[in-house]
């Protein structure tokens, strides 16, 4: 396998919800060449590098996330604050009030593929490299019905093949 020149960073919501399917498609892409920088807080990464299959390829960095307003200091991910506070840990992590270190995964498991990741790796290996579009909302996020159909449309006229994961959205 070829290494690609070109290197990724991804941050994904901070949900397992978000990071699980981030990390499925960090090892599809590792499988392909691409150098990756996976950036999660602190508490994710030992939950995460046992389905790292590529740390080669994929590289954890430790973000810190800042204490802002009523977040509680601990707060790194959805599930640690209610409903509520998710908004307030978005702007913690979207307002510019995060740091990162680094935090390298050493360790490459010998996890074996699922039927469902198969059946994955079959599809996406039925289009060229860089030829489509991969975007998640996940599902805190709700859009409009316009705005999913205006979002929608712009993927068509790309005219690349998509795949977006979101919530239905609302009316």
């Amino acid at each position: 396998m070829a290494t690609s020149e070109l290197r990724l960073a991804m941050f994904p919501r901070l949900a397992f919800g978000h990071f699980i399917p981030f990390l499925h498609l960090l090892n599809n892409l590792a499988e392909r060449g691409y150098k990756v920088s996976y950036l999660l807080p602190k508490g994710a990464l030992p939950k995460l590098q046992q389905l790292n299959h590529r740390p080669e390829f994929i590289h954890f960095f430790r973000l810190v996330i800042l204490h802002v307003g009523l977040l509680p200091p601990s707060a790194e991910t959805a599930s640690d604050v209610p409903f509520p506070l998710h908004e307030l840990l978005a702007s913690a992590i979207y307002g510019q009030t995060l740091r990162s270190s680094c935090d390298h995964s050493d360790q490459e498991p010998e996890t074996p593929a699922t039927q469902l990741e198969e059946k994955w790796d079959k599809w996406l290996n039925k289009f060229q490299p860089d030829s489509g579009v991969y975007y998640v909302f996940g599902s805190q996020i709700t859009q409009q019905n316009e705005q999913f159909q205006e979002m929608v449309l712009g993927f068509e006229l790309s005219g690349f093949p998509f795949l977006v994961a979101l919530t239905p959205p609302e009316g």
